[in-house]
């Protein structure tokens, strides 16, 4: 049964973009730090999110282009919170042949929670045709995009 209370959504106000990273695990470094150094994670959750990866593999890419960088529930998490990275130069996770070019960060301090965050983000991500075409948009374009999640899960 899904809880009923409403929990804020964080969403970073900074993208982050960068020319090129060393491999997936700095791309996921990248794509959590934000959320940890507004306090909504801990180092822990990336760690965990990393073994997660060299264990089950590329999960987290959801097609050509997109990454969702998640991971175990955070028990640690105050909030549930999305940040985004924009790298130009494609990155490639284990047993995987799909570039990476934007990477969805998120967290959420309870399984309802997280359900309900992706959730919403279904429909958004569904609709990226082009991830590689969010190298090219403006920071106010991608903003504006995933504004349509709203302020609540």
């Amino acid at each position: 049964m899904m809880e009923n209370i409403r929990i804020k959504l964080f969403f970073c106000p900074e993208i982050t973009r960068l020319e090129t990273v060393a491999d997936w695990k700095a791309a996921v470094h990248e794509a959590l730090f934000p959320l940890e150094s507004h306090g909504l994670v801990s180092e822990e959750y990336e760690k965990a999110i990393i073994q997660r990866i060299e264990q089950l593999g590329s999960y987290c890419v959801l097609k050509p282009g997109l990454a969702l960088v998640h991971g175990p529930i955070a028990p640690d998490a105050k909030q549930a919170g999305i940040h985004i990275l924009v790298v130009e130069k494609p990155v490639y996770f284990p047993a995987s042949s799909k570039p990476v070019f934007l990477f969805i960060g998120v967290c959420a301090p309870t399984a309802a929670s997280y359900m309900r965050l992706i959730k919403k983000m279904a429909p958004l991500l569904h609709e990226i045709r082009s991830a590689e075409s969010f190298v090219e948009r403006s920071n106010q374009d991608i903003l504006e995009y995933f504004a349509q999640l709203g302020e609540f899960v």
